[in-house]
């Protein structure tokens, strides 16, 4: 006999975005500016962990871009709307978070010049 799930109470609810960055170790797999791909082959062992204390710790892996590519710790902010993420005063709009993919969007302005950089993460 299956029991009926009929008026039984389920609670699944979606994990806040919060908890989506907290929820393990993301890796850096792809960087865009303007469009074009720029990412190094040395980025692509970089990791990052959001911690509950706005912490986040990076880590060059064992292929470090340069001698000063040295791992570290940081801060951050989440806004009140889960849309941008503040690292070290640095403003990134989150266009996509799932329980494995992060993908955030910023905009540069260099000498002039308008950059859009786009970078995605996994676990």
């Amino acid at each position: 006999i299956m029991p009926s799930l009929v008026g039984s109470e389920m609670c699944i609810r979606d994990r806040t975005t919060s908890e989506l960055l907290m929820s393990g170790v993301w890796k850096y797999t792809a960087s865009t500016v303007n469009g074009t791909s720029d990412i190094e082959d040395c980025d692509k062992d970089d990791t990052y962990e959001f911690k509950a204390n706005n912490i986040i710790s990076y880590n060059a892996g064992a292929n470090a871009c340069d001698k000063d590519d040295v791992s570290k710790d940081d801060t951050y902010s989440l806004s009140t709307d889960n849309k941008t993420l503040t690292i070290d005063d640095e403003k990134w709009t989150i266009t996509t978070i799932t329980e494995n993919k992060l993908m955030v969007t910023t905009t540069i302005e260099d000498e002039g010049t308008t950059y859009t950089v786009i970078e995605t993460y996994e676990k």
